[in-house]
């Protein structure tokens, strides 16, 4: 059964997510190309119409489909229009270029289409730009949790990148491998092992409550190990929360060493980051905003850099299963 994609018209959207749906409507078959007139038609307008891709504040009054500031000429939403749509251009710019050939598109002469065959070099890219837009493919049962899981799994590999060849990282989530063998399912035993694991004690003797997800919002843990001659505590940890949806700003506390001092008594504490898979850049590769304060924002970039682009077996089979969570093209080895 083919993957059902459901796009539709893109309002209050940054470049690079409008960027990642128009990358998403050439895998799955809804254009061949994107050119400037294509950018206008996925944001759901005429070309030279300024759509809302702010915060949508007070003070804008809608047409139709159309956010503009009151009183605004067509010729001032028309040159308006044509920024916003100049900036998902430059988006794309930015992405050949840093992605290199990771990417699986190319862009020349403002028209973004497929380098060719999709091979494996472009798995992982594919992999985290679908992650990016899960909410689109909610019509497929089944899709969203197989992408989820693995997502945590590419996290695993890319926080494996902060350490050297002696560090340990596991997934602390619940309902992961390593939660079942190492950790323990029960969330006071599984943070017994965490303490031991990082060299720190609990806080207390009192029953320690995990919170809805059982995990405490930890879903990835990195350190560094010494040799077991050395007695001493503390050592180089990571704490890392994984996650695929827009709301990942609010969960950047859940993994801080501000939350998790109620359950652990660091001497150190550790290092807080947010895997997500989206591009979260402007086209100058700076961050889009700020709202990754508190935390080592690891995206679509970074977790290319750390694993060296080298994608899971499970992602190239993944993609390449068209009869079930696939593409509908073809990937080639």
């Amino acid at each position: 059964m083919a993957v059902k994609y459901a796009q539709t018209p893109l309002r209050k959207r940054s470049a690079h997510e409008i960027a990642d749906a128009a990358e998403l409507g050439i895998l799955f078959c809804l254009y061949e190309r994107v050119s400037r007139a294509t950018v206008h038609s996925i944001l759901g307008e005429e070309p030279g119409i300024l759509l809302d891709v702010g915060d949508g504040a007070s003070g804008y009054e809608e047409v139709g489909k159309i956010i503009a500031p009151p009183g605004s000429s067509s010729a001032e939403k028309k040159e308006k229009g044509d920024l916003v749509v100049s900036d998902v251009l430059r988006q794309f710019a930015f992405r050949a270029s840093v992605f290199g050939h990771a990417y699986p598109f190319k862009f020349k002469n403002g028209i973004l289409e497929l380098k060719g065959k999709i091979r494996s070099p472009h798995s992982l890219y594919i992999f985290l730009l679908i992650c990016s837009s899960l909410g689109a493919f909610k019509k497929n049962k089944g899709l969203l949790q197989a992408y989820a899981a693995l997502f945590e799994e590419v996290c695993v590999d890319a926080m494996r990148g902060f350490f050297n060849e002696s560090a340990v990282v596991k997934r602390f989530g619940a309902g992961s491998r390593d939660r079942q063998e190492h950790f323990g399912t029960a969330f006071s035993t599984a943070l017994k092992v965490l303490a031991n694991d990082i060299r720190t004690t609990l806080v207390g003797t009192r029953e320690h409550e995990a919170g809805k997800h059982g995990d405490g919002g930890l879903y990835v843990v990195g350190s560094t190990r010494f040799p077991e001659s050395d007695a001493g505590d503390s050592t180089l940890v990571v704490f890392g929360q994984c996650a695929t949806g827009e709301d990942w700003p609010s969960k950047i506390y859940e993994s801080s060493a501000t939350n998790w001092r109620r359950w652990l008594d660091f001497r150190h504490e550790p290092s807080n980051a947010i895997f997500i898979p989206r591009c979260y850049r402007d086209s100058n590769g700076e961050w889009h905003d700020s709202d990754g304060r508190g935390a080592i924002i690891v995206d679509r970039v970074r977790i290319l850099h750390l694993t060296k682009n080298r994608p899971r077996e499970e992602v190239i089979t993944l993609l390449a299963d068209n009869r079930k969570f696939g593409l509908p093209i073809q990937v080639a080895a």
